[in-house]
């Protein structure tokens, strides 16, 4: 379709809490707003490189001593989706095309009770928005609205977590979802319509002339704005904290979906750290991870591959991006390098062969689709399952 989203594709080298090395692809985000389906490709093919034990980008198989925390889709179900991501770009369409089709063969393989029809019909929307109401004393997100079940049951087909660490700890606290407060703070401004509740100091709102029943109402409402005001970023240090040490929650070497002011982005977990995959169209190639440290972050981090923080990186090339890595052992940098440098031309070549038998295969399916009679669209909508 002309009107269809593309995203960009990125190469990206990485070593996971073992330090075996994984090369994928994963799509970058672009000037087109945030888009879940972005987020749950991505989470999805990384992490399935660390719980397979079948195969990985490079080859090696994978550890059984890995702590849980991928997916449990086989990787061979995987293959057509990471093929899709070898090209420069890919629309949005063919992504909701993929994910179809690998919805439809796990919900035959894995013989569990899901209404793959609800969710169906929700994917088309997936890329125009998200209704997301998060829960402020659990960090688990587990409501969108009128969409809850159709997303819940797509995750869990998916074997994915969407989490955030937008967490409110305060005893004053009585409502526990984000759209409670809302619903709260608009009602009391349209009941004091008269006066700026909005823009008011503290002081002044309880000062004004009210019974003590709605004074205690407006007390509520300072605590409840305030804190808003002061956690615009929707992280918390109750959130990040729970984040790091909640092991059930985000085990260590684990991937999750992080939701946080109306974003979606890959959350990579390893000794208690938290890193965001740097997809931003406007990170330089080298640039892979970035580490969420503080509320504000101020002190986050952007590294590289191997969790190290390059100078200057996003200026930086993609071929220089191992020269930092080996510090002071030469000879295991150069070991390094070469297997890497190896591995690349086999990928490379590998990605010439695939990319010719995707491009074979897509043209045969245009000739065939154009010998079938015309069929009239119902309903536009640049978001569409072919």
């Amino acid at each position: 379709m002309e009107d269809d989203l593309k995203f960009r594709t990125k190469t990206i080298n990485w070593r996971d809490w073992l330090g075996q090395y994984h090369m994928n692809n994963v799509l970058m985000q672009n000037q087109n707003g945030p888009c879940f389906v972005i987020s749950l490709v991505n989470t999805l093919i990384l992490s399935s490189e660390i719980s397979s034990e079948e195969w990985s980008t490079v080859g090696k198989k994978g550890s059984s001593t890995s702590i849980k925390a991928g997916n449990s889709i086989p990787p061979s179900m995987l293959f057509s989706l990471k093929k899709m991501l070898l090209s420069r770009e890919v629309s949005l369409s063919s992504l909701l095309n993929e994910l179809t089709h690998l919805m439809l063969t796990l919900n035959e393989t894995r013989g569990v009770s899901v209404d793959i029809g609800a969710i169906l019909n929700v994917l088309p929307q997936l890329g125009t928005g998200l209704n997301v109401n998060l829960k402020l004393d659990n960090a688990v997100v587990a409501n969108f609205g009128d969409q809850t079940a159709s997303i819940l049951q797509l995750l869990d087909l998916f074997d994915l977590k969407m989490v955030h660490g937008f967490l409110m700890r305060e005893p004053w606290a009585e409502y526990d979802t984000f759209d409670k407060i809302q619903d709260f703070l608009i009602s009391v401004i349209d009941r004091h319509s008269g006066v700026a509740l909005e823009t008011m100091p503290a002081s002044e709102v309880l000062g004004l002339e009210v019974d003590d029943a709605e004074r205690e109402v407006l007390h509520k409402y300072v605590l409840y704005r305030d804190f808003l005001s002061q956690n615009s970023t929707q992280l918390t240090e109750a959130g990040l904290e729970t984040l790091k040490t909640d092991s059930e929650l985000v085990p260590n070497n684990a991937f999750v979906i992080f939701f946080r002011n109306d974003h979606f982005n890959t959350l990579y977990k390893l000794d208690n750290r938290l890193y965001l995959l740097a997809n931003d169209e406007g990170y330089g190639s080298g640039i892979v991870w970035e580490e969420l440290k503080t509320v504000k972050g101020s002190d986050d981090e952007l590294l590289n591959g191997y969790f190290e923080v390059r100078e200057d990186e996003s200026d930086k090339p993609q071929e220089h991006a191992e020269e930092a890595v080996y510090g002071d052992d030469p000879i295991a940098g150069a070991d390094e390098q070469l297997a890497a440098q190896l591995q690349s031309q086999e990928d490379e070549r590998l990605a010439r062969d695939i990319q010719r038998e995707y491009e074979a295969e897509r043209a045969k399916r245009e000739k065939s689709k154009d010998k079938r009679p015309a069929k009239q669209d119902s309903k536009p909508d640049k978001c569409v399952i072919v």
